[in-house]
């Protein structure tokens, strides 16, 4: 498996995958905000993200593409 840190290029891709899950998506460029891609064998397979600034950070949105 890679994790594979999301750009800002890759942000709608993140943003389509938290709608189709019914996750809050609005906010996924805000500040303070990092997201990866998880791939095995080259496929998407899970995003994951992490929210805050150390050492208090937050994981958010893990979910499947």
């Amino acid at each position: 498996m890679q994790m594979i840190k999301v750009d800002d290029n890759g942000l709608d891709h993140l943003r389509d995958a938290l709608t189709r899950a019914n996750l809050p998506c609005d906010d996924v460029s805000e500040p303070d905000r990092q997201f990866y891609r998880f791939e095995v064998a080259g496929q998407w397979v899970a995003f994951g993200g992490l929210e805050g600034s150390a050492p208090d950070m937050l994981l958010r949105s893990i979910g499947g593409v």
